[in-house]
């Protein structure tokens, strides 16, 4: 039970320096994508998410996104944007030395994140 303690304490630690370091880094990722699907600009986000969070030295990523076509395509089960730098690019990031796991939850799932980013 204190090893559970110990963990759950270390993980609102790393959320804490996490929301802390995203809050005081510039958003250096912003960029003009032009007219493009929702799924790219998703994936787009995606990919400097996994830059963001390499930075700050995270091993073990959970990612969610609610946008299932970049989910179906970060894990290989969809071809649309096959072989496109960013999505190889997105591919080499998750191949590092770390846990990257990619998750489709709906978009009521989502609310939380949603909120957060309109902030």
């Amino acid at each position: 039970m204190e090893d559970i303690l110990m963990r759950g304490n270390q993980l609102v630690e790393e959320c804490k320096r996490a929301a802390t370091a995203v809050n005081q880094v510039p958003n250096r990722f912003a960029r003009f994508v032009g007219r493009c699907d929702a799924h790219f600009v998703e994936l787009w986000d995606i990919h400097d998410g996994l830059i963001q969070a390499w930075d700050f030295g995270f091993l073990r990523i959970e990612l969610e996104s609610d946008c299932l076509e970049a989910t179906r395509i970060i894990n290989s089960l969809s071809d649309a944007l096959a072989g496109s730098a960013l999505v190889n690019s997105i591919k080499d990031l998750m191949a590092f030395n770390w846990r990257v796991v990619v998750h489709h939850v709906s978009r009521v799932s989502n609310r939380a994140a949603n909120m957060l980013a309109m902030r």
